[in-house]
């Protein structure tokens, strides 16, 4: 685990911490060359969580560009 994401673990919420070390150390653990799992936000406050919520609008043009996306044969959207 990174010095960045440690930081980051540090400002999410006290009951949380221990749970989010944990999965990114399996996650870490689990990957191969030179991937790495990185938290890149942690939203603490309501107010700034909703900054991050897409609208409903959004959602919807999302859904439509993810729906013509290709799939492979387990049906998964191949990114």
């Amino acid at each position: 685990m990174d010095k960045v994401t440690l930081q980051r673990i540090e400002k999410l919420h006290p009951s949380v911490r221990e749970e989010i070390k944990q999965i990114i150390k399996a996650y870490d653990e689990a990957l191969t060359g030179k991937a790495k799992i990185r938290i890149t936000q942690g939203c603490k406050a309501l107010k700034s969580r909703k900054n991050f919520i897409p609208s409903e609008e959004s959602r919807k043009v999302s859904w439509r560009i993810l729906s013509k996306m290709p799939r492979d044969k387990e049906n998964y959207a191949i990114l």
